[in-house]
């Protein structure tokens, strides 16, 4: 009896060590999976005419807060917008919600970027309805181009990373279209020791060494911000499809603003949701 005892007893040990040492080798996808927050909803929309490309118009929803817009607008012909014009832009959502931002043209054939706005309003994602964008041109005071576009909603992608310590989450990605991504960390007091941080988004098309990798996106502040997540950045790309990239993060952590040995690490980021 005492050795039947003794046998489920090592063999309990044994079952117990295997667990263990599986636990430590997958321990970075475990954290990979806990550290994921996604937020309620995020959308980006792209559409063209034969006189614009509109691309990153977004709609982010976190909590009962929406923020629309942020979208760039590249005008295909020259002089369609001149230095002091002014430029109407309303997204419909559909037939009776619509969205309304005015830019200011600063020069000539400008790239144009519109405003992140805040609403207390959410719109369901069931609302959206063939939208479109209504875009006129005001020159001294007189509409000189008036027209639709067709807006459409792009796949995306989220992208999350993370090692033991730090973790970048919320990354969002289109095939043209980058917004970047949360940070944060299981270090307490992580801003008074190193105050100052900033984060490249590298990418490349298949497996090559770390200087090797283009950067796309730069964020770059004061860490208390960063761990605030009140640093955001919205790129493009013109040279392929971004979802077939590679694309890892440079973390450079700085004790001051002048340090010349910061400490750097990679954290490599991996799809876990999409979008429709």
């Amino acid at each position: 009896m005492k050795n039947e005892i003794k046998k489920q007893l090592l063999l309990s040990v044994i079952v117990l060590c295997v667990l263990i040492v599986t636990l430590f080798i997958w321990y970075d996808n475990f954290i990979f999976h806990t550290y994921v927050n996604t937020n309620t909803y995020q959308y980006c929309f792209k559409g063209e005419n034969s006189d614009f490309q509109i691309n990153g118009y977004e709609f982010y929803q976190v909590d009962n807060t929406l923020q629309t817009g942020n979208a760039r607008i590249l005008s295909y012909q020259s002089d369609l917008w001149l230095e002091n014009d002014i430029v109407d832009i309303i997204f419909y959502v559909n037939d009776s919600i619509s969205y309304e931002d005015t830019v200011n043209v600063s020069y000539d054939n400008e790239v144009l970027n519109t405003s992140l706005n805040e609403y207390d309003d959410i719109v369901s994602t069931s609302e959206f309805d063939n939208p479109y964008i209504h875009l006129s041109i005001i020159r001294d005071d007189k509409n000189i181009y008036e027209n639709d576009i067709n807006m459409t909603s792009q796949e995306i992608i989220t992208l999350t990373g993370a090692n033991k310590d730090y973790t970048i989450n919320n990354v969002y990605t289109t095939s043209s279209w980058l917004k970047t991504g949360d940070f944060s960390c299981k270090i307490d007091h992580l801003e008074e020791t190193y105050p100052y941080m900033s984060i490249d988004y590298m990418i490349a098309n298949e497996e090559v060494e770390l200087n090797e990798y283009e950067r796309f996106a730069y964020i770059s502040g004061d860490t208390q911000d960063i761990l605030n997540n009140n640093e955001h950045q919205c790129v493009y790309d013109d040279t392929g499809s971004l979802l077939d990239k590679d694309i890892i993060c440079v973390v450079t952590l700085m004790k001051s603003e002048e340090d010349n040995d910061p400490y750097t690490f990679t954290i490599t980021l991996k799809a876990v949701e999409a979008y429709e």
